[in-house]
């Protein structure tokens, strides 16, 4: 009869070697991640598991370690590609945040891997999307408690994204302005600009009628 644990080592192994293998193929495995990383964090896959290529079990008592550590008994990915992979998910990206509490000067010491750069040619481009948010909230809470409370209410969905960079003061409200009439134009501007940005646009405006 089949050891409870060795079951459970069995299947841990499975889950880590699975979500190693879908990294690994790039692009054709990346939608599959999620769901791998998981179940990874809710059964803790990482920190005791059965190696089916060495035959043998393998104990990590931090994650970073894990993560760090060579195939096939690590992924060897840096955590914030992990963490961005997860970027539709932001329930996952907490589990993510909770493991590795109390980890940043690790984060921020690893290296690029082989992976990562693969990673990065899929990657959705930065800008105004909701990953590129996530990641400026991710960081700017790991040094200020006030975003650290917004960004734990993103992460918990009672709050958009938008909402939490305005709110933090990472983005300026963005506002829509009706083009029906000029006096329309000039008063919703007089509402938004600051003194100096309303002189900067005279000016600017004095420029263009006098080249």
């Amino acid at each position: 009869m089949i050891d409870r644990t060795q079951e459970e080592m069995g299947m841990n192994g499975l889950i880590v070697d699975s979500l190693s293998s879908a990294l690994k193929r790039g692009l054709s495995g990346l939608d599959h991640v999620p769901t791998f990383i998981r179940s990874m964090l809710e059964r803790q896959a990482w920190r005791k598991r059965y190696v089916s290529s060495t035959k043998q079990i393998v104990e990590f008592d931090s994650f970073m370690e894990f993560l760090a550590a060579s195939p096939p008994e690590g992924l060897q990915i840096k955590y914030e590609d992990l963490w961005q992979l997860c970027d539709q998910h932001p329930e996952i990206q907490a589990m993510l945040n909770q493991v590795s509490k109390g980890t940043q000067g690790e984060r921020k010491a690893q290296k690029p891997t082989k992976l990562t750069n693969n990673i990065q040619d899929v990657k959705a481009p930065a800008g105004t999307s909701r990953a590129a948010g996530l990641r400026k909230l991710r960081k700017y809470s790991q040094d200020r408690p006030d975003v650290a409370e917004i960004y734990a209410k993103v992460l918990a969905g009672e709050i958009s994204v938008n909402k939490a960079l305005v709110n933090t003061g990472l983005r300026r409200a963005r506002k829509s302005i009706p083009i029906s009439s000029v006096e329309i134009i000039a008063q919703k501007l007089i509402e938004h600009l600051t003194p100096d940005e309303l002189k900067r646009l005279r000016e600017l405006i004095d420029a263009d009628r006098h080249p």
